[in-house]
């Protein structure tokens, strides 16, 4: 389950923050913090979050002091709002975005699809530390949590996802994280690519052609390389943590993908 705290003092914009993140990932695990002191508290009893929303305008501290802390803390992207002026922008830009401390700031008044446009642009930037089988293999914890959250989100909100450049590079970083000895971070890898045939699947009776399309491309690009590890799994070659049972196991991938994409089984 993806979790994420919102750090806001004003209850309206809690409320609408809130009401895009359930919007858009279902059965996200939220969090709700009023000031900088409750969120840090918040935090020493949790720290598996997987996203923070700091607002810059707090009663006890601002935005950039927080963040501060916050990164001294935690390594998950942090979202930062606010009612931009000059002054606000400079200093984030001169404070934060110098050091890497924030990973993007959305202007108040929060519009959901800029939001949600945002949480697409921050999986791609963990493709700038996950690069290889050793970078996947020093953090495991992010990609599991990052193929769970992208496996969510083909599931209840798949069309901008799946018409998107991201979704072939989710399937290259998926084929290497398939590789990967820890129970957790294959299966979050499995269960993406699940999510994401049985969606193509659904696809035949849906007058979606774009998103048809874009599946298709990448299917014939970086579909050989899955079935290649999904038998080498079986082979005992790679690791096989769910051969035929649940969701995400392989007799199931490797059954849809041959209903989806006969020619590459």
């Amino acid at each position: 389950m993806t979790s994420v705290m919102i750090v806001d003092a004003y209850k309206s914009s809690l409320v609408m923050t809130s009401e895009v993140f359930k919007d858009k990932i279902l059965g996200v695990d939220l969090d709700i913090a009023t000031s900088g002191e409750e969120c840090l508290e918040k935090l020493e009893e949790k720290s598996s979050y997987d996203m923070l929303v700091v607002d810059f305008d707090l009663p006890d501290t601002d935005g950039i002091c927080l963040v501060k802390l916050l990164r001294q803390r935690v390594s998950v992207p942090i979202l930062l709002t606010a009612y931009l002026n000059n002054n606000i922008k400079d200093a984030i830009q001169d404070e934060l975005f110098a050091y890497d401390d924030v990973s993007k700031v959305v202007s108040k008044p929060i519009n959901p699809n800029k939001l949600f446009d945002m949480i697409n642009a921050l999986a791609t930037a963990s493709f700038s530390f996950l690069r290889n089988l050793d970078d996947l293999t020093r953090h495991p914890d992010v990609v599991e949590e990052l193929f769970y959250l992208m496996g969510r989100m083909v599931s209840h909100c798949p069309d901008p996802l799946v018409a998107s450049p991201l979704l072939q590079s989710l399937f290259q970083c998926a084929a290497v994280g398939m590789q990967l000895d820890h129970r957790d971070a294959n299966k979050g890898t499995l269960n993406f690519l699940e999510n994401t045939i049985s969606y193509g699947l659904s696809l035949r009776e849906q007058n979606k052609p774009e998103c048809q399309q874009a599946l298709e491309h990448v299917m014939v690009n970086e579909g050989q390389n899955v079935v290649n590890n999904l038998a080498l799994s079986l082979m005992g070659d790679l690791p096989a943590y769910s051969v035929d049972t649940g969701h995400g196991s392989i007799a199931g991938i490797l059954w849809k993908l041959n209903l989806l994409s006969p020619s590459l089984v």
